[in-house]
């Protein structure tokens, strides 16, 4: 192998590990509101008319998950970036 496949491969290596880590940090909220919202709709939810409530179970705080809906306003001054 050349030296270069091997920067590429040990690279990769690293993203992949920093990915991981952050899934491993963010996936548990991530699970808890996607099961929330799954929830809901099954029960008749209408999740694009009102976006469903997450009471995140850790901190006292309610997220509201319309901003990260299809149909959430634009926001003017973003980046428009996935998260944005």
């Amino acid at each position: 192998m050349s030296e270069t496949y091997d920067a590429i491969v040990i690279g990769a290596g690293v993203t992949g590990l920093a990915i991981a880590i952050e899934l491993r940090k963010n996936g548990p909220v991530v699970g808890q509101i996607v099961a929330e919202i799954i929830d809901a709709v099954e029960k008749g939810h209408n999740h694009d008319e009102e976006a469903v409530q997450v009471k995140l179970r850790n901190i006292d705080f309610t997220l509201n998950t319309r901003i990260f809906s299809r149909n959430r306003d634009i926001i003017k001054n973003s980046t428009f970036s996935v998260l944005g």
